[in-house]
């Protein structure tokens, strides 16, 4: 689809004014959208408008929100900008608006309580920001702290500036593309615990996720090492195969059904 159809089918999805809140009607807060409605999307937070704009790394989309009833002195409108170029959209599987329409509920509505919670308080945080950043150990041990937490998860391999191979036993190597720069940047929010930090995102991933990336701030999971990062496939992809050789259906249980 056209981006520009794709960019008013999505807004026709994220502005529909019905279900609000939890409806009767849809007891577990899915509507036919997929949003979630329990969050308080549609009904504390409500889109406006959407805009293509230009991005670092392909187009992307500017979701204009409000917050409905905002306490003063917070501010009722924000934006939050999300991945929108074509490929990038095909690879992660949200060739559809009604896709995609989820993942950008979500991006507004954390966007949102972060928003609340950090209003007042960006002095504070720029403070603390600064005291961590100081009290961090130079760059040469910084990167050294990094290497022994990849270690955890395999052999670890520098094999370029800025480029490092992790080869679990028995498993494909998983490259992470991370600068000096970038890892301090995480040190500051995650400095306390590195090694438990890689490993929640090196750790339970889908097959496919070859590649770990810096991306908004953080470290991602990818398919790929061009940005914007894309989410592996592999483990859907098993179950429409699965799906389509057990027609007659099958399900998951924690322990053998009684014969």
């Amino acid at each position: 689809m056209e981006d520009a159809p794709y960019a008013r089918a999505l807004l026709a999805i994220l502005t529909n004014p019905t279900p609000q809140g939890i409806d009767p009607a849809d007891p577990y807060g899915q509507a036919d959208d997929g949003i979630d409605r329990y969050d308080g999307f549609g009904r504390d937070v409500r889109v406006t408008s959407l805009e293509v704009v230009d991005g670092d790394h392909g187009d992307e989309l500017e979701a204009q929100f409000e917050l409905v009833e905002a306490p003063a002195p917070i501010p009722t409108l924000a934006a939050v900008r999300v991945p929108f170029d074509r490929r990038w959209r095909e690879l992660s599987g949200f060739q559809e608006p009604a896709a995609y329409a989820p993942e950008i509920a979500r991006q507004v509505v954390g966007t949102a309580r972060r928003l609340v919670d950090r209003h007042g308080r960006e002095d504070e945080i720029a403070a603390y920001r600064a005291r961590t950043r100081a009290g961090l150990p130079p760059r040469g041990v910084q990167w050294e702290i990094l290497l022994d937490a990849l270690s955890g998860e395999g052999r670890v391999e520098e094999v370029a500036p800025g480029r490092i191979e992790v080869r679990p036993e028995g498993e494909p190597a998983i490259t992470v593309i991370l600068t000096p720069d970038q890892w301090e940047e995480i040190m500051v929010d995650h400095g306390d615990d590195p090694r438990l930090y890689v490993g929640e995102w090196l750790g339970p991933r889908d097959d496919d996720e070859r590649f770990w990336v810096f991306y908004g701030g953080g470290l991602h999971r990818s398919t790929r090492e061009e940005l914007p990062p894309v989410r592996g496939t592999a483990m859907a992809r098993r179950l429409v195969r699965f799906r389509a050789e057990h027609p007659e259906g099958g399900s998951w249980h924690a322990y053998r059904p009684e014969a």
